[in-house]
């Protein structure tokens, strides 16, 4: 079940207090020695104890702050020259980080916060070689052989067409050092999706030679 939101919450206490204010006007009508004062000093009591209600569950993390879709740009380090980053937000409070360098999805949270990736301890976030862990790329080859170790998209800098609502979308195209690797044209087309409890990616590759 996802955990309500603020204004949900905030909602379901104005019906009970309003609620518990009814029955006690009702049950004033029938008590005796039952004054208006003490029956608003009830319902406000009534509204205290459900409004401190819901600060706990929204401290404790069972409400949580909605926020919109949200895509931020930034660098590994927050340092000026290190390695471009994007992270997807949802509302529901999951969120995802990548990078342009080898279009490589290095983080998934789902709305509880829990991580969903791992990156090795090692790994290089220079541009020196491949980002080790995450969602990497095997094009165009798979281990070993006439190209580098699983071929040149994991090491190459992605340009970003799209980057908005819940979704990033990276492309790689030919250029004269894949074509000194491999002589053929293409365009691929990576797409990242972030929903509440799910990281949906999609790989396109394009044969441009015609």
């Amino acid at each position: 079940m996802q955990p309500l939101t603020a204004t949900l919450a905030i909602n379901v206490i104005l019906a009970l207090t309003l609620a518990g204010l009814l029955a006690t006007r009702q049950n004033s009508s029938v008590t005796s020695g039952v004054t208006p004062t003490r029956v608003h000093a009830r319902a406000f009591a009534s509204s205290s104890r459900h409004f401190n209600a819901f600060q706990q569950h929204r401290r404790s993390g069972i409400i949580r702050k909605q926020v919109p879709h949200a895509v931020t740009e930034g660098t590994h380090d927050g340092k000026e020259g290190s390695l471009q980053t994007l992270k997807l937000t949802h509302p529901s409070g999951s969120e995802a980080t990548m990078y342009k360098f080898g279009a490589a999805v290095t983080s998934f949270k789902d709305a509880s916060g829990t991580e969903w990736l791992a990156v090795r301890p090692d790994a290089k976030f220079d541009g020196s070689k491949a980002i080790s862990g995450g969602i990497p790329h095997c094009f165009p080859q798979f281990g070993p052989g006439v190209l580098p170790q699983h071929g040149f998209a994991r090491d190459a800098e992605w340009e970003v067409v799209k980057a908005e609502g819940e979704e990033v979308v990276f492309q790689l195209t030919d250029s004269e050092k894949t074509r000194a690797l491999w002589d053929y044209p293409f365009k691929a087309l990576y797409t990242v999706t972030l929903d509440s409890d799910s990281l949906k990616t999609k790989l396109e590759i394009l044969n441009t030679g015609g």
